[in-house]
């Protein structure tokens, strides 16, 4: 149920991320801003979180994936970024931390500028017939598109730790279960 309550919340994210914030007069967010990775968070998440390496691996690949598709990008850039972006908020371990609403936003804003300069740099090298006027825009987008992305990461990991709560993991459920039916 958890797995497929965050695949909910990924693709959900997704879809507000691909639809609204094409709107060219977005009214909260400036179009000099650029849009913000609203899946970025819940990847973050899933790292810090603890879950297992195996099924957030495949949640993050699927969101990735997902990304490809829907944001017309070369068809695995989003989904290698968004699988190393969890393995890096996994190994990166701020399990402790993580709860200051000021460290969150930080956290934030790192991983967005690791996962833009990851993307930026991987486009560049699988499409070496870019101009440099692309690649120094893209370049320039980074931060403005880190920030955005940080400020809109508090409820969206708000939302991702309910989501956390309000579902148990297969296992527990059943022994919950059978617990209840035994009484």
């Amino acid at each position: 149920m958890r797995n497929s309550a965050f695949l909910l919340l990924g693709l959900l994210l997704l879809f507000v991320q691909e639809s609204l914030f094409r709107v060219p007069e977005f009214p909260f967010v400036p179009s000099w801003l650029g849009r913000p990775s609203l899946i970025l968070p819940l990847l973050m998440f899933m790292g810090i979180r603890d879950f297992s390496l195996v099924r957030g691996a495949c949640l993050a690949f699927a969101l990735g994936y997902a990304t490809d598709l829907v944001g017309m990008s070369p068809i695995g850039l989003f989904t290698f970024t968004s699988v190393l972006t969890f393995v890096l908020a996994r190994a990166a371990g701020f399990r402790v931390a993580s709860r200051s609403r000021w460290v969150q936003i930080l956290v934030s804003f790192a991983f967005s500028v690791v996962q833009s300069t990851i993307a930026v740099l991987l486009l560049r090298v699988f499409s070496p017939n870019q101009d440099s006027w692309a690649v120094s825009m893209r370049m320039r987008a980074i931060l403005p598109h880190a920030l955005v992305t940080s400020l809109v990461a508090l409820p969206i990991l708000a939302l991702s730790d309910w989501v956390l709560r309000r579902t148990r993991p297969e296992r527990e459920s059943s022994v919950h279960m059978t617990r209840r039916s035994a009484s």
